[in-house]
């Protein structure tokens, strides 16, 4: 429920607005240990353009990194299975949301605790 209601507030305030690269900091080895498991450079790349902007097509996220649109299709799938990402109609948006809660919850613990 709690997911439902900031998407519905990302939403009306402008998602790429809030969600700024500057604002925010994805965490590759905090993610790749909250996973248990090492995220390829593929999947690190669409984490990085969600980013920037989760509401982006897939298309769009082809031409940035140039990878075809079934690749970038197989890498959304493989990380909502890893973020256990649930049906929603905004997948993009609770995926880029879990990366950031794992980045910015790990960085306010103790990192003698890590």
């Amino acid at each position: 429920m709690l997911l439902l209601e900031q998407i519905k507030f990302l939403k009306e305030n402008k998602v790429a607005a809030i969600l700024e690269s500057n604002k925010f900091e994805l965490s590759k080895n905090k993610i790749d240990n909250h996973l248990d498991r090492v995220l390829n450079e593929t999947d690190w790349n669409v984490l990085l353009i969600l980013l920037d902007n989760p509401m982006v097509l897939n298309r769009e996220i082809a031409e940035k990194s140039n990878m075809s649109i079934d690749g970038i299709g197989s890498s959304l799938r493989r990380m909502y299975d890893y973020f256990e990402v649930n049906e929603t109609k905004y997948k993009k948006v609770a995926l880029i949301h879990k990366a950031v809660n794992i980045s910015e919850r790990m960085h306010n613990k103790n990192p003698h605790l890590n």
